[in-house]
């Protein structure tokens, strides 16, 4: 056997440690990991690298978490409110899920479809994966920030991450929408069953 690989704790604390900045580092890392279309770039230039400064940040309540892209007026590029108290109890993979998720609402959806997950989203959400994958891969900024992370154990929270209250049952079952994953980050055998 070769030389065991050292674990890299990352500058982040644990989920069940983390604090309101914490949690908007951790966005904000993986925003400029993923770098998603930004609607109001062809005006004003790329939002990327964000800084936290340029994040409308806030508390949600009735949500896990929200996202969505911002013109960029007093410098906030993206918007992202969260709930800490689901943050302080899910998994390093779930976390990097949700944020995965959520930095895959800054783009807009294909203008034939309607809703805020429709197919064109979970395709976005697909690619963004795969760029947080290449990164765990690399030891790159997710490594970095979050430390060790489980590929296998990330890849298994995206395809389980449609779910009744965000499958937009107008395009795609629930079970559909985790096999559209499943089959875009190369993972077919994580799908439905």
């Amino acid at each position: 056997m070769g030389m065991s690989k050292a674990t890299n704790a990352g500058t982040l604390p644990h989920e069940s440690e983390m604090d309101r900045d914490d949690a908007l580092d951790a966005f904000v890392t993986v925003a400029n990991v993923c770098e998603p279309d930004h609607p109001y770039s062809t005006v004003t230039g790329s939002p990327y690298p964000l800084e936290p400064r340029n994040v409308d940040y806030g508390v949600c309540r009735s949500y896990y978490a929200r996202c969505g892209p911002r013109s960029g007026g007093g410098l906030k590029w993206a918007a992202y409110s969260t709930r800490m108290t689901y943050i302080n109890r899910i998994s390093r993979a779930r976390h990097l899920t949700l944020l995965v998720h959520e930095v895959s609402h800054i783009p807009d959806t294909a203008d034939y479809e309607h809703g805020g997950h429709p197919p064109s989203f979970w395709r976005e959400m697909a690619f963004n994966a795969l760029l947080v994958r290449d990164s765990i891969r690399e030891g790159g900024a997710i490594v970095e920030a979050f430390g060790d992370v489980s590929e296998d154990d990330f890849l298994r929270e995206i395809v389980a991450d449609p779910n009744p209250s965000v499958a937009d049952r107008r395009y795609m079952s629930v079970d559909e929408t985790k096999q559209l994953l499943a089959d875009l980050v190369g993972r077919p055998e994580l799908g439905p069953e």
